[in-house]
C-alpha cells in the first residue's frame, strides 16, 4: 500500500502544472534571514554628536589600541569570538548589518 501511494504521489508531482512549467518556487522562510536596510541619517550634526559619544575624532587620532575580537572565515564572513548562541550554544556567530548577532547554525538572532 505504501509503495503504491508513493508512486502515485510521484506521478501527481510530475504532472503538476508548476513542475511542468519549470518555475522555481520561492523559499518561504528565506525572507526572515534577509537584513532590512535602514536609511542612514547623514546630517553633519548627528555624525558629530555620535563621534563625540564614541570618543573618536574624524582625523583618526586614536592610538589604535582597540582590536575587534573577530576572525575571518571563507567568503569574507567574520565570526565573533567569545560569543555563543543562547539557544543552541554554537560558536558560529556573525554580526548582521542591523547590529544584531546571528547564529549560523540555528539562525537565531538577538541583541548583545
Amino acid at each position: 500500500g505504501r509503495v503504491v501511494d508513493r508512486h502515485l504521489r510521484l506521478i501527481r508531482y510530475r504532472t503538476h502544472p508548476l513542475v511542468k512549467a519549470g518555475d522555481k518556487l520561492p523559499e518561504p522562510l528565506l525572507d526572515l534571514l534577509k537584513d532590512k536596510k535602514k536609511k542612514k541619517n547623514t546630517s553633519r550634526q548627528t555624525q558629530r554628536s555620535q563621534r563625540r559619544k564614541r570618543g573618536t575624532s574624524k582625523d583618526g587620532d586614536d592610538d589604535g589600541a582597540y582590536e575587534p575580537k573577530n576572525k575571518v572565515i571563507q567568503g569574507g564572513v567574520r565570526l565573533l569570538e567569545g560569543v555563543t548562541c543562547p539557544s543552541c550554544a554554537g560558536d558560529q556567530v556573525v554580526r548582521t548589518e542591523t547590529g544584531k548577532n546571528r547564529c549560523r547554525i540555528c539562525f537565531e538572532e538577538w541583541r548583545r
